[in-house]
């Protein structure tokens, strides 16, 4: 096996670093490369489809507050009317 000259200097430095031989950072970097290597890649994010839901219409809010209202008032009263 051939290591290039800057990665063998860099093993060299690791080693002298850690007091351990130049052969137990090259065994250690090779099994953490190659575990690296053995990992499935992480999924790709999730995104949501947008779709055009056309112009905005202009609504008037007092309408639909009365509405709201109405249906509450009626729900209300189905309820009641259950519990006879």
């Amino acid at each position: 096996m051939t290591v290039d000259d800057e990665l063998l200097r860099e093993l060299k430095e690791q080693a002298h670093r850690r007091g351990v031989s130049v052969k137990a950072v090259t065994n250690e970097a090779l099994r953490a490369g190659l575990r690296a290597m053995n990992q499935p890649p992480p999924p790709a994010p999730y995104t949501c489809p947008t779709r055009s839901m056309g112009r905005p219409r202009a609504c008037d809010l007092d309408q639909a507050r009365e509405l709201v209202e109405a249906l509450e008032v009626e729900e209300v009263s189905r309820k009641l009317a259950l519990r006879k």
